[in-house]
């Protein structure tokens, strides 16, 4: 990479209207402004930036919505809900 001081992810939520969160990952060599930049322009559009240390596979969020999804499907596959509770 020819510029990695400006290496930068801004990972939105979809859909943005409804969950105004925006994940920031700089880059182990993005210059420390760039994420503050960042995160200005996400407060000016209403988003929620939130600014991480350093990337993580599927980054944080996408971490967190699956595992609920996980827990979610073997509580239906264990039965332990009624069907006509999960279907609606």
């Amino acid at each position: 990479m020819r510029l990695p001081e400006r290496l930068l992810i801004a990972h939105f939520w979809h859909p943005p209207h409804l969950i105004p969160l925006v994940e920031v990952v700089p880059g182990s060599a993005t210059l420390p402004h760039l994420a503050r930049q960042v995160s200005d322009f996400c407060a000016a559009c209403a988003l929620e930036a939130v600014v991480l240390n350093r990337a993580a596979p599927g980054f944080v969020g996408n971490r967190l919505q699956f595992a609920l999804l996980r827990e979610a499907l073997h509580i239906v596959t264990a039965a332990s809900l009624p069907r006509r509770w999960w279907t609606r």
